[in-house]
């Protein structure tokens, strides 16, 4: 078992291209992914009195604000920076989930066949 710690999304590529591990334990050290509601929910009137207060407060702290209307969560307001993060994270989860299925299923070669096949590609290529 091979642990990774890692900052970004981009270094797990960097590892996974590195490296001819099978077994990866991840782990993220940058900052916790999760959300506190109980600091982060504020009334649409709120927002509309202090919208660049929050704006500013969900910028510099990477802060995650639920804006509710008639008492109930409509929206989400996040930082680019975050909102881009999540979703490299999204991005990544789903390309394990169909490494995963490949696997499961049995629909995958080993590195050598696929490099060889790329080899038998170029060389019929370079024939024609």
């Amino acid at each position: 078992m091979v642990t990774l710690e890692i900052n970004t999304i981009s270094e797990i590529y960097k590892h996974l291209a590195e490296d001819h591990y099978s077994d990866y334990n991840i782990v993220i050290t940058k900052r916790e992914y999760y959300m506190k509601l109980s600091n982060g929910v504020k009334p649409i009137s709120y927002f509309k009195a202090h919208a660049s207060e929050v704006i500013n407060d969900v910028v510099e702290n990477q802060n995650t604000m639920v804006i509710t209307q008639n008492g109930e969560a409509k929206v989400v307001l996040q930082d680019v920076r975050s909102y881009e993060q999540m979703q490299e994270s999204l991005a990544m989860l789903k390309i394990l989930a169909l490494s995963t299925k490949s696997i499961n299923e049995e629909n995958y070669k080993s590195a050598d066949d696929a490099f060889s096949d790329m080899d038998k590609k170029i060389g019929e290529k370079e024939l024609s």
